[in-house]
């Protein structure tokens, strides 16, 4: 293993952007990068497709009539990408950055040296620990109820918490599911006032306090079909029969690399970095006006 790291040489590569993420953001603008005859360079820790591409079904992309398995969209926008003319990096890891001199280290091997930087790492599920929780991911296990909801049809769906995002996304889920059962491990739910009403009074919902779960079941092998509970205040051994569970809770941000430069208020200021793409569009901030009419400004 020394003797192959004595070998490796460090790269240095000169391009007009690098795209920091692989996501459907990313590739998005690695395509109206590569199209605009800029050399792009797209950078992605995994293989590209981001979240999207451990989703089990998507059908609300548009030109899909029927439904599409999520990793079969991220292989094709990966290679539309491609084809655009994108130089992809694919389990990569960005080793150090300085976003203010425009390059980034991959790998602590190559280094990219760009005009302009685009920031699209995207976010991440907060995931909760719970055993079976990173097994069944996707398989039963959602953490987006607008996305998944419609696949609950007829079923019983638990949602762990018992704030904001739990209570609303329990009444979406309700115009799907048969019953849903919201578990909090605190003693009232911690939602607005208006929210919480229509939770405690809605037919399908039922909630229980001080409760936790304790371990994600799928006695059939393949999708969650339990959930075993934990009663803060005794023991309690129970699987809720269920067909599946939406797990609702705010994403963290994966910006870990960038040490607090990528800010919301250092975005609107355009300063140190110059793009940042992401669900309110594909470009935050990018472009010169040196560059020309033609640099593509807009989102999608």
């Amino acid at each position: 293993a020394d003797e192959l790291e004595a070998r490796v040489k460090p790269v240095e590569t000169q391009a007009d952007v690098v795209i920091l993420g692989g996501g459907p953001a990313g590739i998005t603008a690695g395509i109206y990068c590569a199209q605009a005859k800029l050399k792009t360079v797209l950078v992605d820790v995994g293989l590209g497709g981001g979240n999207l591409a451990i989703t089990h079904q998507v059908s609300n992309f548009p030109g899909f009539p029927q439904p599409q398995p999520g990793y079969l969209l991220a292989d094709q926008m990966l290679q539309q990408a491609k084809n655009a003319g994108a130089l992809p990096r694919l389990a990569a890891e960005v080793t150090r950055c300085n976003l203010a001199e425009h390059w980034v280290e991959l790998d602590g091997i190559e280094t990219v040296r760009a005009k302009r930087v685009v920031v699209a790492t995207g976010s991440s599920p907060r995931v909760i620990g719970v055993v079976g929780e990173r097994e069944y991911k996707g398989r039963g296990i959602s953490y987006c109820a607008t996305c998944d909801a419609k696949y609950y049809e007829g079923k019983h769906v638990v949602v762990i918490g018992g704030g904001n995002s739990a209570a609303e996304e329990s009444l979406f889920i309700a115009k799907f599911a048969s019953r849903i059962t919201m578990v909090h491990q605190l003693e009232a739910l911690t939602a607005h006032k208006s929210v919480q009403e229509q939770v405690l009074h809605h037919p399908k919902i039922e909630v229980l306090f001080r409760t936790e779960p304790r371990e994600f079941l799928a006695r059939n092998g393949r999708t969650v079909d339990g959930v075993r509970l934990h009663d803060l205040g005794a023991c309690r051994k129970n699987p809720k029969a269920q067909a599946a569970r939406l797990r609702p809770v705010r994403p963290l941000p994966d910006a870990a690399v960038f040490a607090g430069r990528v800010g919301p208020s250092s975005v609107r200021n355009g300063r140190p970095w110059d793009g940042c793409a992401g669900w309110r569009g594909v470009w935050r901030r990018l472009g010169h006006p040196g560059w020309g009419p033609t640099w593509p400004r807009g989102g999608v």
